[in-house]
């Protein structure tokens, strides 16, 4: 069956300052004595539905010098859908996004806790302000679905809008 995109969300967002979050992480220290690995590809650390998937498709493109955990989150439901790694200089994502409204939220930083989703000494957090809505549709002529594509650094001409959220809120989930 022949996949047909029915629409490209070019999403890009304003440059993320570092010194932006120094109030924030203020209070977040290293985690002594963890285990923890610097990751040497783009990966899925968590994935709430194994086995599962539709054909939406996010792209991450991070020109930024930190990797990035990025995680999907179901609103309607305050549940982490799939957390996944953006190494620094490098495009990553995610495929088989099922049908869904969906925050992206994400942090940098470089040493990831083992068998987590957190970084040990994280460098800031921040969230994709508004949702991405995935959505598929059978046609006469085959399947169209939601492809988003987003970067984590300045592009000229961006329009989308970023925020900076806290340790806590990123970790929750």
């Amino acid at each position: 069956m022949k996949h047909y995109i029915s629409a490209v969300f070019l999403v890009v967002v304003a440059l993320l300052t570092l010194t932006a979050f120094s109030n924030r992480l203020a209070a977040e220290q290293p985690v002594a004595g963890a285990q923890t690995y610097i990751p040497d590809r783009n990966r899925i650390l968590f994935d709430l539905y194994p086995g599962q998937a539709g054909p939406g498709k996010l792209t991450v493109n991070n020109g930024t010098d930190q990797n990035a955990i990025c995680k999907i989150i179901n609103p309607a439901t305050n549940k982490k859908i799939c957390s996944f790694v953006v190494l620094a200089n490098s495009t990553g994502g995610i495929t088989g996004v099922l049908d869904g409204r969906f925050r992206v939220i994400f942090a940098y930083g470089d040493s990831i806790i083992s068998r987590t989703d957190r970084f040990s000494a994280p460098k800031g957090f921040s969230e994709f302000k508004g949702t991405f809505d995935f959505v598929t549709t059978r046609t006469s002529t085959g399947i169209q679905y939601s492809t988003f594509s987003v970067t984590l650094h300045k592009v000229v001409g961006g329009n989308a809008r970023t925020g900076s959220i806290t340790a806590a809120e990123f970790n929750k989930y």
